[in-house]
């Protein structure tokens, strides 16, 4: 949780870094609840003010929400079919 204190501390100012850093965070689970939908909000904030060096990963954390959505969704169709 420290991590985040210090980033969310460093917010005050807007850096593209202090955004990836955060959006890479949520991607991962790492110090906070693992969110895609923070974690690609974050990378797009950060994209805006300037940091294209996220493109990879903004890719892999959409296609990776993307497969869980299917992951999820094919249960719930299995399940209804019961």
């Amino acid at each position: 949780k420290n991590k985040i204190l210090h980033i969310m501390e460093k917010m005050k100012t807007p850096y593209s870094y202090n955004y990836y850093e955060l959006a890479f965070s949520f991607s991962k689970g790492e110090a906070v609840a693992q969110n895609y939908s923070k974690s690609i909000e974050f990378y797009l904030k950060s994209s805006e003010l300037g940091n294209s060096n996220l493109l990879f990963n903004l890719g892999f954390v959409i296609s990776t929400a993307i497969e869980l959505h299917k992951i999820i969704q094919n249960q719930l169709n299995s399940m209804e079919i019961q």
